[in-house]
């Protein structure tokens, strides 16, 4: 590490280089993204503005390129502010996919891209309000905000404590730094693009990314100095404020900064928890958001370091259920909290020359979460009332019924990565990397848990990864390119538990420590047919890791439960004709020993007598189609359209002596749309509007109680001239009812019959932007 630092220090005093800064423009002088500029081992891309910054030597050759445009060399000393390109007749658009193991790879059909132009085209200002962009994909929302995504129907429906290992379906990440199940950092303003990885990711990812990989981008700091602002107003007494800055230090190190605040009271009003003006509580379920980013970024000849530092605070409340359903109106007593402190960094290093790149990537995150709500969804006077008439002092004990749930969560997470790509060879790269990571979880739960055994866990899980993995690319001539990767995973999986029953007495759970070698591939073959057609297939698999059930209610032989598999088999296609663009990807996947996470109510007429456990069916499979169409109709209209199509199975199962299974799977509706029409109205006003939906589908793998159907439209109404920007804009604009999250059990008294019980996504949201840029 020293004679490291003394080659940085060196290279710093001795060298004889001069930064390079430009914008390119094609002959209507629009500026052109995604240009490769390399001078001499160094290269770069122009960002969304066509601007571009790169340390070259003293009369260096630079060479410039877009695969629209013909290719242009200059001499470094040589270069004015602006450069125009002249266009070539080839109509294919690169894309850069940052989650992949080398940037230079083709996009997979399957993956899709959102980013900051589509995203600045609309009011949306969370992650959570553009997932109907993503064609079969899906989340349970059993929290303030979502963490749990379902991509072609596989991903998880909750994570309490007591439920199990912290193994995800599908992966979240934001700028390297891994946020899997804790997903509610989702800020959208300074994002430059988000990636959708579909299908199983195992072998780039890991085992968190079985179903699929979130991945998301915030934008790099730029060579000159730039501000915006936005700020907002809307129904349900919310504001949003976000601030950008960016500006470099000298010529080597630039850097931003993020502040964003959002407040809102919500949509729901509480009956019980009394305001002494209103003598109602309007923000029950209010949220109150705060995130600081902060990156720096130095390029020095043919070494990047790129640090960014995320800091979130996420104060909101949880309060949606109610036992008439009603989607508006809580009885509760108890103020439900969904708290959630984040502190990551992540840190990237490269060094490039003629033979080899080599990348390292680190990162940290320290997540501390506070989850509760009210679990008997009343109070005493509203079950005294009719229809119920309850005596209020439960099973004939001098307690009220009125309970409540609490946990306490802190998870840290640490990896490592080392990667070389080779590119000695003409025509082949050749990648190799090793990745080490830990995670540590501890739970404190509160309340009446394991059925009623418990009304105290104390629980922690230590995860160990270790990782190898290679990828070859290879042209096999101009039309078929050949992409083949591999991983193999060794998982250490260790939990502790105890717990403290009724009574007052203490007891330790079995202490377990599962091993686990996994391997993932994928193979990948690109044929590009003509300048508009191409054609890839995939054959890829993927895995998610074993795991304890830490229940003392289950038998010995469900204490553990097995590996799941996933084999993945796709076609895509790709086809681009004058001002049309089309990609179809058709999929089959086959699931081996599936993994379904369950709930059962042990007591019929105890509602608190819930309890989890994951079980393995035998199989299961999934197949559909997706569709992406992208129809520029003139230069004032655009129209962007997706499907998709998704049938699921999994094989019959039983748990406590009751037959399950034999049907889809939850959360997985058989299609979701997406039509975005983009507008030019006059040259500065444009018009957004988008109509999305999905089909019903079932709240989970045990009951037969589905959703219902949706169709929503949002729409904003834009001004732009200058620095200056205003946006009037809807959100379920119908004001339509649609349901997120649904449980089936006993809860009212006297007689706990079993019934549906769901709760439902924001109602009509409308409101103002005003924003401003220098």
């Amino acid at each position: 590490m020293y004679l490291f630092f003394i080659y940085l220090i060196t290279n710093f005093i001795f060298s004889n280089d001069i930064l390079i800064t430009s914008n390119i423009l094609d002959k209507n002088n629009n500026p052109i993204s995604n240009v490769n500029i390399n001078c001499g081992t160094t290269g770069t891309y122009t960002d969304k503005d066509g601007y571009f910054s790169i340390i070259c030597d003293d009369n260096d050759n630079i060479d410039i390129k877009h695969i629209k445009y013909k290719k242009l060399s200059l001499i470094s000393n040589n270069i004015s502010s602006f450069i125009v390109l002249s266009d070539e007749n080839i109509i294919v658009k690169p894309i850069i996919i940052y989650g992949q193991l080398s940037h230079l790879e083709d996009k997979s059909f399957s993956t899709q891209i959102t980013d900051i132009e589509n995203i600045k085209k609309t009011s949306y200002k969370h992650f959570q309000d553009i997932n109907h962009y993503i064609s079969n994909f899906n989340y349970s929302q059993g929290t303030s905000r979502p963490r749990y995504f379902q991509v072609r129907g596989l991903g998880e429906l909750s994570q309490f404590s007591g439920e199990g290992a912290p193994h995800f379906y599908v992966g979240y990440s934001i700028d390297n730094i891994d946020l899997s199940g804790i997903g509610m950092i989702g800020n959208l303003y300074d994002i430059k693009q988000i990636e959708i990885f579909k299908g199983p990711q195992s072998s780039i990812f890991g085992q968190n990314s079985m179903g699929g990989q979130i991945n998301i981008i915030s934008l790099e700091p730029k060579n000159y100095q730039y501000v915006s602002n936005n700020f907002s107003i809307s129904n349900n007494n919310s504001y949003s404020y976000d601030s950008y800055y960016t500006n470099k230090i000298n010529n080597n190190i630039s850097f931003s900064i993020l502040l964003s605040k959002y407040l809102t009271d919500g949509h729901i009003t509480n009956k019980q928890l009394t305001n002494s003006i209103l003598q109602i509580s309007h923000d029950t379920n209010s949220k109150d958001e705060s995130l600081i980013k902060f990156k720096i970024n130095y390029l020095k000849n043919n070494l990047i370091f790129k640090i960014t530092t995320l800091l979130s605070d996420l104060n909101n409340r949880y309060d949606v259920w109610s036992p008439d359903n009603n989607g508006y109106e809580t009885y509760t007593n108890y103020r439900g909290r969904d708290i959630q402190e984040t502190n990551a960094i992540s840190l990237y290093i490269k060094k490039n020359n003629n033979l080899y790149d080599i990348i390292s990537i680190s990162s940290y995150c320290d997540a501390n979460i506070i989850y509760s709500y009210d679990s008997d969804w009343g109070n005493n006077e509203f079950w005294s009332n009719p229809p119920y008439e309850f005596n209020n002092y439960y099973y004939g004990y001098y307690s009220p019924y009125n309970y409540n749930d609490i946990t306490f969560r802190k998870k840290i997470n640490k990896s490592q990565e080392f990667r070389i790509i080779d590119h000695r060879f003409k025509k082949t790269t050749i990648i190799t990397g090793f990745i080490y990571t830990t995670q540590n979880e501890k739970d404190i739960r509160d309340g009446w848990l394991f059925a009623g055994d418990a009304i105290n866990i104390n629980s922690e899980f230590d995860i160990k990864k270790t990782a190898l993995y290679w990828q070859i690319t290879k042209d096999i001539n101009e039309k078929v390119n050949l992409n083949l990767s591999i991983r193999k995973d060794i998982n250490k999986t260790s939990n502790k538990i105890f717990w403290t029953s009724l009574y007052g007495e203490t007891e330790n759970g079995n202490n377990k420590i599962l091993n686990n070698n996994l391997i993932g591939y994928n193979i990948k073959v690109n044929y590009k047919i003509n300048n508009n057609i191409s054609f890839q297939s995939i054959i890829s698999t993927g895995y998610k890791s074993s795991g304890i059930n830490m229940t003392p209610n289950l038998p010995s032989e469900y204490r553990n439960y097995t590996n799941e598999y996933l084999y993945n088999y796709e076609i895509g296609i790709n086809t681009q004709k004058n001002k049309l663009k089309t990609n179809i990807s058709l999929f089959y996947m086959y699931r081996n020993n599936p993994q379904l996470r369950l709930f059962y109510q042990h007591i019929e007429d105890n509602p608190n007598s819930f309890d989890y456990a994951t079980f393995n069916s035998d199989n299961g499979y999934i197949y559909g189609m997706e569709i992406e169409n992208m129809y520029n109709i003139n230069n004032k209209i655009n129209i962007n359209f997706s499907i998709g199509l998704l049938e699921t199975y999994i094989s019959s199962f039983e748990y406590l002596g009751i037959e399950y299974g034999d049907r889809e799977q939850a959360h997985a509706p058989s299609y979701t749309y997406n039509i975005t029409i983009d507008y030019k109205v006059f040259e500065y006003i444009y018009f957004n509007l988008s109509f999305h939906g999905m089909d019903k589908f079932y709240f989970d793998d045990q009951y037969e109680y589905t959703s219902n159907c949706r169709d929503l439209i949002d729409f904003s109404f834009n001004y732009k001239k200058n620095n200056y920007q205003v946006s009037i804009w809807s959100k379920n604009f119908l004001n339509e009812k649609y349901e997120v999250r649904g449980y089936t059990f006993g809860l009212e008294p006297p007689n706990y019959t079993q019934q549906n019980y769901k709760s439902y996504g924001s109602p009509l949201e409308y409101g103002i932007t005003l924003g401003y840029s220098l």
